[in-house]
């Protein structure tokens, strides 16, 4: 008996961990496009603050991913004004992109190598 409810609560953490991930990934900043983006920087507020909040965490996460593979941290000496003016010019010349496209974008030239 013990065992089957150890079972029934395990595939229920990881329905919930899946359908939080999901949600995550549909409905996170990093899936707003940049043309709304591009509206919304214009107007600031807290939309704005919250997409740079995002990315910065996102920008984190694939430093503690590449720190975990052996690589130096590579988040270091960078600042987060520019990581900010760096995306706001990605996304003013590729409004059809993401914001994660952006970031990861960034993290691919300006970080990566």
């Amino acid at each position: 008996m013990l065992k089957q409810i150890q079972t029934t609560v395990m595939i229920t953490l990881i329905a919930l961990v899946s359908v939080s991930a999901l949600g995550s990934s549909l409905l996170g900043y990093g899936n707003t496009r940049c043309s709304i983006f591009n509206a919304v920087q214009k107007e600031g507020g807290t939309l704005v603050t919250n997409i740079d909040s995002w990315t910065l965490g996102y920008l984190s996460g694939l430093n503690h991913a590449a720190e975990a593979s052996g690589q130096s941290d590579k988040l270091r000496r960078q600042q987060p004004d520019r990581i900010a003016a760096y995306i706001r010019s990605y996304c003013e010349s590729k409004a059809d992109e993401t914001i994660e496209q952006a970031v990861n974008t960034y993290w691919a030239i300006s970080i990566a190598q």
